[in-house]
């Protein structure tokens, strides 16, 4: 058992391990033992090489998101990258990725719509993203149509309501009497 949900690893500019907290450790190493992280090193170089702001990854039966946040220059050190890794509901991912291949969404566009779902403003998103918020509005704004909506509300609403494993629009459900929603 995991001991939450987000972890903290500190690396340097070559992805050396410089510090990781108890919860990172526990993630990137599951489903070794939390208190000997062999191949944690091994683990963070292969997330590193991927590359892009925000990635997925399972660890055991959990999806996880992970972020590079660049620090300060430090000391003898060179520069100091935070590596934040935040769980996230499988379900939520699959749907997006399906919504994002059935409606073509960029992979700047999917990681838009994903802060939208996770209910962060504009200049929220732009921060994570490293981009201006006039940059996120014009992502939204692509995203939108590309959809078919008008609204942010109705980004989350399409992705969600995408058939992850048909790769279309769910259909929504109705008896035979045509009540909805069915009894």
């Amino acid at each position: 058992m995991l001991p939450t949900s987000t972890g903290l690893v500190l690396v340097d500019e070559t992805f050396t391990l410089l510090q990781a907290d108890r919860s990172a450790i526990a993630i990137l190493t599951y489903p070794d033992h939390p208190a000997t992280p062999a191949g944690l090193q091994t683990r963070l170089n292969a997330l590193c090489a991927i590359g892009g702001t925000t990635q997925y990854f399972v660890s055991g039966t959990r999806t996880y998101s992970y972020r590079a946040i660049p620090l300060q220059v430090v000391q003898q050190r060179g520069y100091i990258t935070a590596l934040l890794f935040e769980r996230v509901h499988r379900k939520e991912v699959d749907h997006l990725l399906a919504a994002g291949a059935l409606f073509h969404l960029s992979p700047r566009q999917r990681e838009t719509v994903w802060g939208i779902m996770q209910g962060l403003t504009t200049k929220e998103i732009a921060a994570h993203m490293r981009v201006s918020p006039h940059t996120v509005k014009q992502f939204v704004r692509q995203s939108m149509e590309k959809l078919g909506v008008t609204t942010r509300a109705g980004i989350v609403g399409r992705v969600v309501s995408t058939d992850v494993t048909a790769g279309r629009l769910a259909a929504p459900a109705h008896d035979t009497a045509g009540t909805y929603p069915p009894a």
